[in-house]
């Protein structure tokens, strides 16, 4: 079992890349979509790791089930966005907020 994030452009080998942004690339629009990660518009326009914490506190159980359930479906997934530097990124917020909720999480 694998969880990372990532950029849909830097998805580890063997993961299949599950959507965590808002929008996606074209060629990336079938791909498995986890909606309770993904930051709302409000919050890409007045981006605060603060809020996106309370957010994701927020959506708390629907995240951590919808994770859980690709993870028995695929078993090694990446949970990507567009942002090509984690630091400026929902992606390493919601990695270790993952981390903090028991997934062993590798951020990319």
């Amino acid at each position: 079992m694998l969880l990372a994030t990532s950029t849909y452009w830097g998805v580890p080998a063997g993961c299949q890349p599950v959507r965590a942004s808002r929008g996606v690339p074209e060629r990336w629009a079938q791909v498995p979509a986890c909606w309770p990660a993904a930051p709302s518009a409000a919050l890409l326009h007045h981006w605060s790791p603060d809020a996106y914490l309370r957010l994701l506190e927020d959506r708390m159980d629907g995240l951590l089930a919808r994770v859980e359930a690709l993870l028995v479906q695929h078993e090694r997934i990446s949970l990507c966005c567009f942002e090509h530097d984690p630091a400026d990124c929902h992606r390493s917020v919601l990695g270790e907020w993952l981390r903090g909720h028991g997934f062993p999480v590798v951020i990319l």
